[in-house]
């Protein structure tokens, strides 16, 4: 995309909606974030419309506050989709030129191009776009960049992106009736892995954990491609439901005693602090204090990560993606909760790290995904 080019990128979550507003820059380089936003999102839950005018509402709202703190309305938007919304298939092109020395031209890679979207597969109702990811010439030479560069064949390998179901074009509908254009699409994990991974994590077995707060979702890298995907209806709120329940307490209580797992703190204090709006709860949640930070929540997540990350490993082995033996690189709005990342790293063989924007105001991975978007953009 041509440098200097304003662009806003659009993250719609469950319980939150990201917007990162930047400018690109040269290819290579950082590109310029101007604003970053967070606004609540409602209307939809685990792959379903809840409700079409609570989402319009919430999604016209967050760019509203966008525009307002910008001071200057948003001419369009690139919307990032996942493993719930969207499915990613490998397609491949190829050919040949009549000179083994020939050179390759932006008309040759054009033409390619072309090829990749005219394959029977992509002529689906369900097609949405395809990704070109990297382009092979003869003596085993990759590039991402073919043009200049002799060869006597060119072929080029990426993904097919294609909707999972009506669901996108519900969350599309929605956009549209808020009046917010849509400039295109662009699929976050295949965003992220280029932005976040090195070649090398690319090349090895890693998978990328977007933890949120109704579903997570798994990217599993290998060989320098995105191997599989997963999505699974198991997210942040999972865990707070399951203090809910066990401590039999308030949801507003179990939601804070997630977060505070990790710190000390007073029970007494949390319970003052919530009285005003939910009523006195002293009577529903006893005063456990050390027991409560120190046992009861840490247990309750444990086990929780512990069949969320055996229900996926069991999921990808079907697409050859070994036990634990990979590092695992965490991201999404749940990955602030306190100590998330060391109950992970108790439950996996190999490292695991948290990612998010090297950017120290807006340095939480809740904003990994907009800001991978933002830098994918300058990059294509």
């Amino acid at each position: 995309m041509p440098e200097g080019k304003v662009v806003a990128c659009l993250d719609i979550g469950k319980s939150m909606t990201h917007i990162m507003v930047g400018r690109l820059g040269e290819k290579g380089s950082e590109p310029q974030v101007i604003k970053a936003f967070l606004a609540p999102s409602s209307g939809y839950n685990k792959g379903t419309l809840v409700d079409g005018w609570q989402l319009t509402e919430a999604i016209r709202h967050a760019v509203k506050r966008a525009e307002d703190e910008l001071d200057e309305s948003i001419a369009g938007f690139y919307l990032g989709v996942d493993a719930e919304l969207t499915n990613l298939r490998e397609v491949q092109a190829l050919t040949h030129f009549a000179s083994p020395t020939h050179m390759i031209t932006q008309d040759d890679t054009l033409a390619l191009l072309k090829k990749l979207h005219d394959t029977e597969e992509v002529s689906t109702s369900q097609y949405i776009d395809i990704f070109p990811v990297i382009f092979s010439l003869d003596n085993d030479r990759t590039t991402r960049e073919p043009e200049g560069q002799q060869s006597s064949f060119l072929s080029v390998r990426g993904f097919m992106m294609q909707r999972r179901s009506d669901y996108l074009l519900q969350i599309l509908r929605c956009i549209k009736y808020a009046r917010i254009k849509i400039d295109g699409l662009i699929h976050v994990g295949l965003a992220v892995g280029e932005v976040f991974l090195s070649e090398e994590e690319r090349l090895s077995e890693t998978i990328i954990l977007d933890m949120g707060a109704e579903s997570c979702k798994f990217y599993c890298f290998r060989a320098g491609f995105m191997q599989a995907e997963l999505y699974l209806p198991f997210g942040g709120r999972t865990f707070s439901q399951d203090i809910e329940t066990v401590l039999k307490c308030k949801a507003v209580i179990a939601e804070q005693l997630k977060y505070l797992y990790g710190f000390s703190f007073s029970a007494p204090y949390l319970l003052d602090e919530t009285t005003d709006q939910q009523g006195d709860h002293s009577d529903e949640t006893p005063n456990y204090e050390g027991l409560v930070k120190d046992q009861i929540v840490p247990e309750i997540l444990q086990a929780r990560l512990d069949d969320i990350l055996r229900l996926a490993m069991l999921n990808l082995s079907s697409d050859g993606i070994s036990s634990q033996k990979c590092i695992l690189k965490l991201m999404g709005g749940e990955a602030s909760v306190n100590g998330l990342e060391n109950y992970l790293r108790a439950s996996w063989d190999s490292e695991v790290d948290l990612i998010h924007p090297p950017l120290s105001y807006v340095a939480l991975p809740a904003f990994t995904g907009v800001y991978a978007m933002l830098y994918y953009l300058q990059h294509i």
